[in-house]
């Protein structure tokens, strides 16, 4: 009958198919005429009808088809460039000169040690993953076995060591006990060996999974190579800080972490600032004019150190409202205000406004300015040096604003967060039109507006100067040449800017123009967030932050003094400072925020636990290379918690002079020893405890603010005539009225702390005369106290009751007295007994904040001249209710100086009685100093003050770290569970990692090593299972590794602690069968290395991978068992001369219910067979190799499509692959059907599964070849070639029964024309069953199932005798036993 699928419909073979469309039969006529003639078809003796029609399942191989599994491991490199320039301005003409020197430069390190952190880590194994099973031996057969096999992590943490990061983590090989550590060349991260990392960054454990309690690692454990130690027993412990207050620092834990690399809101900081009404400047120069320089070129050069040296210019940007406030000052912004930022172009502001024009004109033309005594502005411009650089300079920081400024983007305006909305043009910022844009506050805060009238107007008009002495040009020698000294030495003079900081105190944003500290600007913003993946009890979260800033400026710190200017002048000598090209030191600062998940609002982690503390994270940086800290925090509970970054602008401390208060400064020196800070942190849902290395007590003062590199050297000019200083005899500008106050009052005296009253138990009592006292000895009152465990007795008091008031036991530094304030309080009316009170000596400290009485200008008094004054501030400390100390601070007004002075002179500063309001309670004497005086402006002090901090770069020539990106990452978190603890604060339930065979790693990031996944090891040896033979083994060694799969499957199948023992068990596993199927693997090299990772139903791994070993999985009698599917000689190798053995015959008189199932065509179809093996290498990476094979013509052919079979998992033999190929190939040839039949038990006495049996049967159940059809024409259409007469059944369509007949080939008979035939067949079946089940049936009787196992013939086609008679045909041509091979092998590596 026609092939069918198991349970499906039959399917139509070729030639029937041509037959239907020859006579036009649907497909179920064809099936009506094939069912009604099998009962014909080789009709059998009586006896035989009851046999009935055959139905039965097709039998299918167990060939898998897998793919090639590829890891693709992906390394990321990050490159960064940064780009500094600055601008030139022109230079003078060359003078003739006597010489001309440079001063030293200063070049700092540019070149630092390479710094890495771990961008990517292995994830974790999950709760319920399937713990992995290694199998291998590589010692069972020289060159095959061993496996690389990936771990998983079980356990991991980052640790944060200043310059570097250590990742910890312990991976996890296998369950059991490992036959053989793995060598620790053969371990690798990704696709790297770990060997050739350094070993001395390296901590290598390993523990082999024979501990079934404690199996912690130790640093025993360490692989010798590996130089990273550590100085504790167990490397693996977690240091979690202690609650606040606590000792030791760090607690070592036994507690579970799970490192992560979070991947989004990782970066935070501010960055890129942009200018708020700031100033800016040019490169500094040292400009003096050579001795016998004329009078217009020192001009000149005046001009030009005017415009270099003293001017800051605007930068025509900023803020022009905020919210619906257009007054300049501080403004508190909240969610939802808007905030309008400009940029001054010439429309609408005009070119006033946009350029720098003015005061670089002559004098007919607008912003013309006279001087008194020049009658002209020609003093105030910039000819012949011009002011186009100042507007190429300030254009391109307007183009750069412009640039940073992006609709939906988020940034930092003070310390308000903001988003842009709009811009008035999207157009980029061009010269002609200026642009407005506008910003949304989404975080509250603090914002600067520097301008009022939202105008930029009058911050565009500066700089605008004052000549405070007006000296004009008149100041040196006789004639315009050869002055006594260089007039352009006499600049800080001439030019004071009308700016705050000069010498004129002028106020903070005077003319609108701002420092680049002294107010808030605005710059993007990242903010970085961390939310719990687990619920846990500690967050470790580790941060990389590169922090510096680069300086490119003239070295002023070289710069000479006077005397060397002035001699350098005599000499004509032209000096020129060498150049700062050098990193400097930068603070950055951040808030730590927390909130529960789901919660909208977040809450500041601050230290309250120090006074002055501001809550913020400092981190101080000086070199680009990166420094890495963490900030561990303690939950109040086992939560999940979010926690955030904020970053705060470096001008919040100078904008709000919050000088020497205290920060948490983040310092990890990477010894381990580092200084451990933690407070506690208090928030709506409970308390934080936040610790981290570094100093919780960190003060930013006004010299740590600044770099000394923008100091300059001595830069003044001496005058005559003039008032230098006003100081007292000892030489201060300041007075205290009493010195050795400190700001402190102190209390001390004795204060009740405990009152008796009402225990009898706890009395004074007084005796009035000795008789009454129960001591003798002693006369007048006696007063003794009872109840504080002995009895003290004082005599002196004579006076009686009375005297209560001076009674006093003193003892135990406690004073006990009679607790009676103003009367009698005696208990039980008895006027001799008291109630006692208990006192301490109490020290109580309370500070006293100086508050300011008055600050102003006041005259002095005395003297030889008049109308000096001084710039005097008071202040005073109220001591006590209604009394005062008072204290003094005063300078000389510049604007005040007097004139008619002396040196010497004695004046005073006036008292309260000398003028009201001063608050003075008495005159403070002053001895002036008057004569020759250096000026000094504060430019020419620091170019940069508080540059560490401040936000805006003044200087093109200063380059902060945070220019374009933001400075810090987070770049790990760990998750800490603690284990409980029981009463006595030990640790229960810590993991112990029993029976687990698994390795821990310490390694320190480098720039070679940034990538942990993947952690592998190579395995020579695999679990120890129980050995069936003991190849090489001793007399009591019954257990050891193995790659045989028969000793795989024994395990699995009956170890309680690696398969399902408890569930099936030896007593279900034939051992001995076992044993034999092992010993055949080993002989004929078939190995199994490899690895079950995952869940998997265990009789279909079983079933499965047997095949791949020729072994047919087996169950007989109840019991499992594996037997080779091939035969084998008496050593156990394949040999096909082994004929099969028949164990059984079955004939048409033993057997009923026949069924036979024919395999389709398409799973009969020949196919190139593409087997992958792998190609161990020890300790190395396996090689992945693929043969592609197919049998020769004419059964094989090139255009065979080809089926993979991915044996890479397990197979290191190429003989094994080879084999499994060939037997493949030819099954899905030569066996075709497959049968079922019913029997008596009696006739499968000796039959098992995997046996050999024979079915003779008349019924022709094998062919169906023989079929054919008469066309109406008379035309004979078959397969087969037919000739002379046959005897056939036929039928014809459109009838419903099946004849008997003759058909004469030669001469059809018409009434056989239109019909289908099938010839009778004339011989007796006898072929050749591989026994699959023997099950009970209902009916009693056994239902056996076989493959067919087609042998060679007995005879060859030319009728000799055939030699190899009777053997397996899929077994031929493999080149077994001397046999030739017919299959093609090719291999690609």
């Amino acid at each position: 009958m026609s092939s069918k699928q198991p349970h499906g419909r039959r399917l139509l073979l070729p030639a029937e198919v041509e037959l239907c469309k020859l006579l036009g039969l649907c497909e179920d006529e064809y099936w009506y005429f094939v069912d009604s003639t099998a009962k014909y078809n080789g009709q059998r003796p009586e006896g035989y009808e009851l046999i009935p029609d055959i139905r039965n399942e097709a039998v299918s191989l167990f060939l898998a088809k897998e793919g090639v599994q590829q890891v693709l491991i992906q390394i990321g490199i990050a490159v960064a460039a940064a780009t500094v320039s600055y601008l030139l301005t022109p230079k003078p003409k060359q003078m003739k000169s006597g010489g001309s020197r440079r001063t030293a430069d200063a070049i700092g390190n540019t070149r630092f040690a390479p710094q890495a952190s771990f961008n990517s880590i292995q994830e974790l194994a999950n709760i319920g993953d399937s713990i992995p099973l290694i199998f291998a031996n590589s010692s069972e057969e020289s060159g095959f076995g061993g496996v690389r096999v990936n771990s998983q992590l079980l356990w991991s943490q980052f640790v944060s060591l200043g310059r570097y990061q250590q990742l910890k983590a312990l991976a996890l090989f296998s369950h059991g006990t490992i036959g053989a550590d793995p060598d620790y060349e053969g371990y690798a991260v990704g696709d790297t060996l770990l060997n050739t990392y350094n070993a001395y960054k390296v901590g290598l454990y390993f523990r082999d999974g024979s501990n079934s309690g404690d199996n912690r690692i130790i640093e025993a454990d360490r692989y010798s190579e590996s130089e990273l130690t550590f100085n504790d027993n167990d490397p693996f412990v977690v240091g979690v800080p202690n609650k606040t207050g606590s000792n030791p620092p760090t607690d070592t834990s036994k507690s579970f972490s799970g490192a992560r690399n979070p991947t989004t809101q990782t970066a935070f900081g501010v960055y890129a600032p942009v200018p708020n009404a700031q100033i800016c400047r040019l490169p500094y120069e040292l400009i003096r004019d050579p001795r016998g320089s004329s009078k217009e070129s020192i001009k000149d050069m005046m001009r030009k150190r005017k415009k270099v040296e003293f001017a800051r210019w605007p930068t025509r940007a900023g803020i022009i409202k905020v919210g619906s406030s257009t007054t300049k000052g501080l403004r508190s912004v909240n969610e939802g205000d808007l905030i309008t930022y400009q940029i001054v172009g010439m429309n609408p502001s005009g070119e006033t406004n946009a350029l720098q024009r003015k005061y670089d004109s002559d004098k007919s033309t607008s912003g013309y300015q006279v001087i008194e005594g020049e009658g002209n502005a020609d003093a105030f411009n910039y000819r012949p040096h011009g002011v186009e650089d100042v507007d190429s300079f300030t254009k391109s920081i307007r183009e750069t604003t412009d640039s940073i400024f992006t609709v939906g983007e988020q940034y930092l305006f003070g310390t308000a967060v903001v988003i842009c909305t709009e811009t008035n043009d999207p157009v980029p910022y061009r010269i002609e039109e200026g642009k407005d844009y506008t910003f949304k506050v989404i975080e509250a805060g603090e914002v600067d507006l520097p301008v009022s009238g939202q105008s930029l107007g009058v911050h565009c008009d500066n700089p605008e100067w004052y000549d405070p002495n007006h000296l004009g040009f008149g100041f040196g020698g006789s004639s315009d040449r050869d002055a006594l000294y260089s007039l352009s030495d006499l600049a800080p003079i001439f030019w004071q800017q009308i700016i705050s900081g000069t010498e004129f105190n002028y106020a903070r944003g005077t003319k609108d123009l701002y420092y680049g500290h002294d107010i808030y600007t605005a710059q993007r913003v990242a903010l970085g967030t961390v939310s719990n993946n687990r619920k846990c009890d500690v967050t470790e979260i580790g941060i990389k932050s590169t922090v510096f800033k680069r300086i490119s400026f003239a070295n002023v710190g070289t710069q000479p003094n006077e005397e060397a200017l002035k001699q350098a002048f005599e000499d004509r000598t032209q000096i020129q400072l060498g150049q700062i090209n050098k990193y400097a030191k930068r603070i950055s600062l951040f808030m730590l925020q927390a909130r529960q998940v789901g919660d909208s609002n977040w809450q500041d982690l601050k230290n309250t636990s120090i006074n002055d503390h501001t809550g913020l994270f400092a981190v101080k940086g000086n070199t680009p290379e990166a420094q890495y800290n963490a900030i561990t925090i303690s939950h109040p509970d086992q939560e999940q918690y979010e926690f955030r970054f904020k970053p705060y602008p470096g001008n919040y401390i100078t904008r709000k002079e919050l000088w020497s208060r205290r920060f948490n400064l983040l310092a990890t020196d990477g010894s381990g020893t580092a200084q451990v800070s933690h407070f506690s942190a208090s928030t709506s849902f409970g308390s934080f405890d936040v610790a981290f290395s570094g100093d919780e007590g960190y003060t930013i003062d006004k010299n740590e603010a600044s770099n000394p590199e923008w100091q300059l050297g001595e830069s003044s000019v001496s005058t005559t005539g003039i008032v230098r200083d006003v100081r007292t005899s000892t030489g201060l500008t300041s007075w205290v009225e009493n010195p050795s106050f400190n700001g402190t009052i102190t209390d001390q005296r004795w204060q009740t702390v405990n009152r008796f009253n009402g225990d009898q138990s706890k009395v004074i009592v007084l005796f009035s005369a000795a008789t009454n006292s129960p001591y003798t000895g002693y006369v007048g009152h006696q007063w003794s106290l009872y109840g504080f465990g002995t009895e003290k007795i004082n005599y002196s008091f004579v006076d009686g009751n009375g005297d209560w008031p001076n009674v006093y036991f003193e003892f135990g530094g406690s004073r006990y007295v009679v607790l009676s304030p103003n009367v009698y309080f005696h208990p039980n009316n008895d006027d001799h007994t008291f109630w006692v009170a208990e006192q301490k000596y109490i020290t109580t400290t309370t500070t006293i904040i100086a508050l300011q009485h008055f600050s102003g200008s006041v005259s002095l008094i005395g003297g030889s001249g008049t109308g000096l004054k001084v710039n005097l501030t008071v202040e005073r400390y109220e001591y006590t209710s209604g009394s005062f100390y008072y204290k003094a601070n005063w300078s000389l007004d510049p604007n005040n100086l007097g004139t008619g002075y002396v040196n010497g002179d004695v004046v005073y500063i006036p008292s309260q009685s000398d003028q009201a309001g001063v608050g003075l309670p008495e005159r403070i004497q002053i001895v002036l100093n008057v004569g020759a005086v250096t000026i000094t402006t504060r430019a020419a002090q620091n170019f940069n003050p508080f540059d560490a901090l401040a936000d805006w770069n003044v200087y093109e020539g200063d380059e902060n770290s945070n220019r374009n990106e933001p400075e810090h990452e987070i770049v790990y978190v760990n998750e800490i569970l603690k284990p409980k603890t029981d009463n006595n604060g030990n640790e229960i339930g810590a993991a112990k990692y029993s029976d687990l065979a698994f390795a821990g790693i310490r390694i320190n990031s480098s720039k070679e090593w940034t990538n942990f996944s993947q952690f592998s090891a190579y395995f020579k040896q695999g679990v120890k299972v129980e050995k069936l033979n003991f190849y090489g083994m001793g007399p009591h060694q019954s257990n050891g590794a193995s790659n045989l799969f028969p000793e795989i499957a024994y395990a699995l199948l009956t170890s309680s602690d690696i398969g399902a023992g408890r569930l099936v068990g030896s007593s279900s596993v034939d051992r001995t069968a076992m044993a034999n199927a092992a010993d055949y693997c080993k002989k004929n090299k078939f190995f199994w290395d490899g690895t079950i990772s995952s869940e998997l139903n265990l009789r279909d791994f079983i079933f499965e991978h047997a095949g791949y070993c020729l072994l047919d999985f087996t169950i007989i009698g109840g019991k499992f068992s594996l037997k080779p599917s091939v035969p084998v000689n008496g050593d156990n190798e394949i040999d096909k001369r082994v004929l099969p053995e028949v164990k059984a015959l079955f004939t048409d008189g033993n057997i009923n219910d026949l069924q036979v199932s024919f395999l389709a065509p398409e799973e009969r179809q020949t196919f190139k067979a593409a087997v992958l093996f792998r190609n161990e290498k020890e300790n190395g990476f396996p090689e992945t190799r693929s043969l592609l094979i197919r049998e020769n013509d004419p059964h094989g052919s090139v255009s065979d499509p080809v089926e993979t079979f991915d044996l890479s998992g397990f197979c290191t033999s190429r003989q094994q692959a080879e084999y499994f190929a060939f037997f493949a190939i030819r099954s899905r040839r030569l066996v075709d059907h497959g049968l079922t039949f019913k029997t008596a038990p009696q006739y499968v006495e000796n039959l098992a599964p995997g046996d050999y049996f024979k079915l003779v049967s008349e019924v022709t159940h094998t062919s169906r070849f023989r079929n054919g059809a008469i066309t109406p024409t008379g035309d004979i259409v078959s397969k087969d070639d037919l000739s002379g007469s046959l005897d056939i059944y036929y039928w014809k369509p459109g009838t419903t029964e099946v004849k008997e007949g003759t058909l004469n080939t030669t001469n059809v008979s018409a009434a056989l024309f239109g019909t289908l035939f099938t010839v009778k067949n004339t011989t007796t079946e006898n072929k050749i069953y591989k026994c699959e089940t023997i099950s009970y049936g209902e009916d009693g009787l056994l239902e056996v199932s076989g493959s067919y196992a087609p042998v060679e013939p007995s005879t060859l086609p030319n009728g000799n005798p055939n030699p190899i008679a009777g053997q397996l045909s899929v077994m031929q041509n493999w080149g077994l036993n001397n046999d030739a091979s017919i299959f093609i092998v090719s291999e690609n590596e």
